[in-house]
């Protein structure tokens, strides 16, 4: 499927997915929308970037035909189509591209609107957007993108620096590149109640 689409969800929902992920932009018109990249133009007939476009014009973009003719005229879906058509039946995993305390605001309402907030985890970067999240809605699930240590650090440096920064902010998920992990640090984590997603993240 076309990344980022609602045909694209359904097929994942249809294969048993439990969770989906998406990064969420903010339109000039203050609308939610679901695309990967600031830019238009590499999944879509678009041009510029999100956040100077009203959603008329978003609504107006194919993003289907890249991927295949049977997918043209595809829609950018907008983040409240998602929540309508899947509601509380699967989780979120919400990568945040705003810049704003309205941005944060605005998402939060949509959530509370839907009622959906137990089933996401929000996630960005840079970090300061997280903890502002969580300083807004101390109840929200929260994860941060980790990446490999500078060649000056040490891994127990390392380690120490993302327990408690996490800690202070009150993270529940660390993202974390397989090269930084293992079986001890791990185990630390979880300790402080924070999951673990191993990924490439570099």
């Amino acid at each position: 499927f076309p990344e980022n689409t609602i045909e694209a969800f359904k097929g994942a929902v249809e294969r048993s997915a439990d969770r989906i992920e998406f990064d969420v932009h903010m339109t000039r018109d203050k609308q939610f929308v679901i695309h990967h990249d600031y830019y238009l133009g590499k999944t879509d007939n678009g041009e510029g970037l999100i956040y100077e476009k009203n959603l008329e014009y978003i609504q107006t973009l194919d993003v289907g035909s890249w991927y295949g003719s049977k997918f043209a005229h595809t829609k950018m879906p907008t983040l409240e189509k998602v929540f309508d058509t899947f509601r509380n039946t699967i989780d979120y995993e919400i990568e945040i591209k705003g810049f704003t305390v309205e941005f944060l605001q605005s998402l939060l309402d949509l959530v509370d609107k839907y009622n959906v907030l137990n089933n996401i985890e929000f996630t960005t970067n840079p970090n300061y957007l997280i903890y502002t999240l969580k300083k807004i809605k101390p109840e929200a699930k929260t994860g941060v993108f980790l990446t490999n240590y500078p060649v000056w650090m040490t891994p127990d440096l390392g380690e120490k620096m993302i327990l408690e920064n996490l800690t202070l902010g009150n993270v529940n998920v660390a993202h974390c590149p397989i090269s930084i992990l293992n079986e001890e640090f791990i185990v630390k984590l979880r300790s402080r109640g924070i999951s673990v997603h191993a990924a490439d993240c570099d």
